[in-house]
């Protein structure tokens, strides 16, 4: 996946998405971030 809020931070396989406390979370991109994951899993399978 690729979105600019996701932050690999030298993983190889593992992408973080930082929430504050603080402050209120940002559900503009936490949705797009969802949908992009579930479209990746709702691909069809070559097997």
């Amino acid at each position: 996946m690729k979105h600019p809020k996701l932050l690999s931070e030298g993983r190889k396989q593992i992408k973080v998405f930082y929430i504050d406390a603080d402050k209120d979370i940002d559900i503009k991109s936490l949705n797009a971030m969802m949908k992009e994951a579930k479209a990746l899993y709702d691909k069809p399978k070559i097997v």
